[in-house]
């Protein structure tokens, strides 16, 4: 089961600037900034990873804020936050795509019409399979693609990684677990820097 749109690690509901001691900058790209209580790239994109690894059999999903107009905004699962190989990728693009990546290996994509405020995220059972989820708003995940990984054994030590490749896409909350879900503190959504993985 996936987890719920309302389990987040971080609504990004704090002062502008940097995304905090939380996060720290992931595939030699520029870290993600906030403004008006969202996560943004810049003109040539920015990614920032979540700072607790977790096991095998893990999850990352997001709130699409904005949609991107030139590229995409995606979501990384990778033992090696610099480097990303191997990674498990769920991409959604300026195209209107989800795509379902593992590298090594390949991917595969589906037309889903996502608008802000709509949800998609990514998950690894650790062994096998891998499935691309989305929520329209106020509903709740749905499985819209799944493929095998590409690499062997399931490694442990996965960071999630949030890159938004340009200046327009947004998001508006972040969330990432070991499956099926996370720690709740209480019935609603993680306050920033509690109930990391």
């Amino acid at each position: 089961m996936f987890p719920a749109t309302t389990q987040i690690l971080d609504d990004f509901s704090r002062a502008d600037g940097g995304v905090g001691a939380n996060w720290f900058n992931a595939i030699g790209n520029p870290g993600l900034t906030i403004s008006g209580r969202k996560a943004f790239g810049a003109t040539s994109g920015g990614s920032s990873a979540w700072g607790v690894p977790m096991a095998t059999g893990t999850a990352a999903w997001c709130r699409v804020a904005a949609l991107p107009t030139s590229v995409y905004i995606r979501l990384l699962l990778t033992p090696d936050p610099v480097g990303i190989v191997p990674r498990i990728t769920a991409t959604y693009d300026n195209t209107g795509k989800l795509g379902l990546t593992s590298f090594p290996g390949g991917g595969n994509t589906t037309s889903i019409a996502l608008s802000p405020g709509d949800w998609f995220g990514v998950s690894y059972d650790g062994s096998l399979t891998i499935t691309g989820w989305t929520a329209i708003a106020g509903g709740g995940f749905n499985s819209s693609l799944t493929r095998s990984v590409g690499f062997a054994g399931a490694p442990s030590g996965f960071y999630a990684i949030l890159d938004i490749a340009d200046d327009v896409g947004a998001v508006s909350a972040f969330g990432a677990s070991i499956l099926p879900g996370p720690r709740l503190e209480g019935a609603g959504p993680f306050e920033h820097g509690r109930g990391a993985c």
